[in-house]
């Protein structure tokens, strides 16, 4: 697997292209499927949305600690797929990141956690280098990236499946037979005229999309042999789509098919727009841009070719709707990572609640004294099996929460009971579980005065059971 990976390395890493073809994309095979390129320092260097890239530039960086570059870096990012497959995890395409300047190769390596495939495990069991830099590293879980040169990055995916899959020795029989001719040499070497360039082998997929049965009003498409779209950005940003068919009756048939598509596509983010505009102003303008786009975009057939062309303007009221993306994208991440740790946290409860099942054959209760008042919550109990149990062992358990010794603790509630994004008074939490004064027809919640539950209990299943919710209020 590993030698696979070595071969392609060597035979991908760069060589004199044609003039035609930007020379950072001279590893993408001339016979691909597909791809897509971005120069992403167009739109980043955009005088028009300079705006934006402010907001950009004032918050936390977001791609630096996570690749080991900044989006400032980046100078374009390309996807390609070397053949058309029907299987699973074909469609999965390489990517490949260049930058601006040479990236730091130390710095990438710390950031991503590449393992360098050369590691050779000694009699010792430790794992020995070799000199040179690597042609390639593994990464987890299974991918392969491949430095081309020190502006280049290629991330291979899915590592263990690809040197099996005819995708993966396609990738490595175009590149030891790499030529600067193909059909997607032209389209290549339009990335050098135009900031977005996508191009697809249509005719490659053709069985598929017949089998795909489209619908009658888009059936003319099944013909298309290939579809290369460009894409610029200024004052405007503009869209050119060019589909080649059979001949001209074809063509002409598609035409249409496109025009009807692109209305369809007008209604369904009409429809998301209903949807999501009121959250997020920016995704509102963005698509207002779009859909106006496409009402507007005009078609036009020459021979065998039709093409379609649409135009979003770019006016200041539309790009200062765009400049609060990156503030929403903010927030969105970081609401994200608070949902991620508060899963986190109820997980870490399910299982402190199965591992005190386990040590007492039974679920934990709240601490009651003998005539049944609450001393202590179930939180206590289940301390030793949240790493800790040195707090504890501090808890008088006959004595209630607010006694002299047990009201020193409150302070030192462990962070696992805090809910990201939520402020509480200190000591006090809004994990909390279900509870009822006695046992309860079709089913009863954990806590109940004096019973002790068990999972064997739970007659709709563990699966089917809510043990520990986020309340609406906080409790000590």
């Amino acid at each position: 697997m590993r030698s696979f990976f070595a071969v392609l390395a060597v035979c991908a890493a760069p060589v004199p292209a044609a003039a035609q073809v930007p020379k950072e994309l001279d590893f993408v095979p001339r016979d691909s499927f597909a791809f897509v390129t971005v120069k992403v320092s167009d739109v980043w260097d955009s005088p028009t949305l300079r705006p934006v890239r402010a907001n950009f530039e004032s918050l936390p960086k977001i791609l630096e600690p996570a690749v080991g570059f900044g989006e400032a870096d980046v100078e374009r990012v390309t996807l390609f797929w070397p053949m058309f497959w029907e299987s699973p995890g074909a469609d999965t395409p390489f990517i490949a990141v260049t930058t601006r300047k040479p990236y730091d190769r130390a710095k990438v390596e710390k950031a991503l956690k590449l393992v360098d495939a050369r590691l050779r495990p000694s009699r010792g069991g430790e794992a020995t280098k070799l000199p040179g830099d690597p042609l390639f590293y593994v990464t987890d879980p299974g991918g392969y990236v491949i430095p081309l040169g020190d502006r280049t990055l290629v991330i291979c995916p899915g590592g263990p499946r690809i040197p099996d899959a005819p995708v993966g020795i396609a990738l490595l029989a175009q590149t030891l037979n790499k030529s600067d001719d193909g059909p997607q040499a032209a389209p290549l070497a339009l990335a050098g005229k135009h900031t977005v360039v996508a191009s697809f082998r249509v005719s490659e997929a053709t069985a598929f999309l017949k089998r795909s049965k489209l619908p009658a009003d888009f059936a003319p498409l099944e013909d298309a042999q290939s579809v290369v779209v460009t894409g610029d950005i200024g004052k405007s940003v503009t869209a050119t789509v060019k589909a080649t068919f059979p001949n001209a009756e074809s063509a002409k048939k598609a035409t249409d098919a496109i025009s009807k598509l692109s209305d369809l596509g007008a209604g369904e983010l009409r429809a998301k727009k209903k949807l999501v505009g009121k959250e997020s102003a920016a995704v509102d303008a963005m698509l207002t841009a779009v859909i106006q786009g496409l009402e507007n975009a005009w078609f036009a057939t020459d021979g065998p070719v039709v093409t379609a062309k649409a135009e979003l303007e770019l006016t200041p009221e539309r790009v200062k709707s765009f400049a609060r993306l990156p503030a929403e994208l903010a927030e969105h991440i970081d609401l994200a990572d608070k949902r991620k740790r508060e899963i986190n946290n109820l997980k870490q409860f399910g299982l402190a609640l199965q591992n005190h099942h386990d040590a007492f054959e039974h679920l934990p209760n709240n601490v009651t004294d003998k005539a049944g008042k609450p001393l202590l919550s179930w939180r206590v109990l289940i301390l030793p099996y949240i790493d800790h149990g040195d707090l504890y062992k501090k808890f008088k358990l006959d004595e209630p929460w607010d006694s002299e010794a047990n009201k020193k603790l409150i302070p030192l509630m462990p962070k696992i009971y805090t809910v990201p994004g939520r402020d509480a008074p200190a000591g006090e939490t809004f994990y909390q579980s279900f509870t009822a004064p006695e046992k309860l027809d079709g089913g009863s919640p954990l806590l109940i005065p004096g019973v002790k539950r068990e999972f064997l209990g739970i007659s709709d299943g563990t699966s089917n059971t809510a043990l520990v919710t986020e309340a609406a209020d906080s409790v000590i």
